[in-house]
């Protein structure tokens, strides 16, 4: 793995840790174990039995460019569209596997992989293989207790000198007839990403996530608070230029949520973003998002939230 991409994953797992609460474990890189025997299609995560493994679609974002050992020098166009994540669970209902995929990208980390970790802790797995790095948003651990949905982000080499980098969003979204119609709905969650300065320096961002949905107009008042930058060195920032605000809005009995009109506090960068409600009745919401600004300046990411 490129020194910059080892960067990038090393910041990941530290900020992740730090916006949701340390402790807790499980599906660590020990003694390889029998892989899961079942493939399902996932419902809720309340509903996962041992040794199965979980399809999950979604929505996601990515892009690719070229990197030297210390900071990105190009990032191509993002893309948007659809996603999927596979996530595997062993005899103990310790998560063994992450898998995503999209058109332009994609990762695999198997515990039962040589070269290969997956490891948990509190709120965040981690996922190490010799030429990427993922984490997913660990929806049993208490500080977030999500039943329906989860997002993650991911870093690959897929040249000695080049990278690609995506987030996804999955779960089982809310059939668009029963999204109600009248009244309003608040969710509370965590984002977290991506985020290159002009000079293409990587950091990675965690924030608290308020969205509040008025179903009688279709739209969904975003926005995230108590950013904080991680550099790769280590350390953290506080960052709420970084504050992320905008309105998502669907078609009515359409799940399918989006915005143009992205941006940070600060006005450096602006974007859009995609989403969905999870759950039989809307109890959860997640997405992806992807900004840009003034010479290689993005952020990217995920986000989750429930009532």
């Amino acid at each position: 793995m490129k020194p910059a991409a080892k960067l990038i994953a090393t910041a990941i797992a530290a900020a992740s840790v730090a916006a949701c609460g340390g402790g807790g474990g499980g599906g660590g890189g020990g003694a390889p174990t029998p892989p899961p025997t079942s493939l399902v299609t996932f419902t809720q995560f309340s509903a996962i039995a041992p040794n199965q493994t979980v399809i999950m679609n979604g929505t996601a974002v990515t892009a690719s460019g070229n990197q030297t050992s210390t900071s990105i020098t190009s990032m191509e166009p993002f893309q948007s569209g659809a996603g999927e994540a596979r996530l595997a669970y062993d005899g103990a209902r310790a998560l063994s596997g992450i898998s995503v995929s999209t058109p332009q990208s994609s990762a695999t980390f198997d515990r039962n992989t040589s070269g290969h970790t997956v490891s948990c802790s509190g709120a965040v797995c981690e996922g190490n293989n010799p030429t990427a790095l993922g984490f997913a948003f660990n929806a049993f651990d208490p500080t977030l207790a999500w039943n329906y949905q989860t997002f993650g982000y991911w870093v690959s080499d897929t040249t000695p000198s080049t990278y690609s980098l995506g987030a996804i969003s999955v779960g089982n979204p809310t059939a668009g007839n029963a999204i109600p119609t009248t009244g309003s709905a608040s969710f509370v969650g965590v984002a977290s990403g991506f985020l290159f300065d002009q000079s293409g320096t990587p950091f990675i961002t965690v924030a608290a996530v308020g969205a509040t949905a008025n179903f009688s107009t279709q739209s969904i008042a975003f926005s995230t608070s108590g950013t904080r930058l991680l550099p790769a060195e280590g350390g953290a920032l506080s960052s709420p230029g970084h504050d992320l605000t905008g309105t998502f809005t669907y078609a009515p009995g359409v799940n399918a949520l989006s915005s143009t009109n992205l941006r940070t506090q600060n006005n450096a960068l602006s974007g859009q973003g995609s989403a969905r409600f999870y759950g039989p009745a809307a109890e959860e919401i997640g997405g992806v998002y992807s900004l840009s600004g003034t010479g290689l300046s993005r952020m990217f990411g995920g986000f989750g939230g429930k009532r």
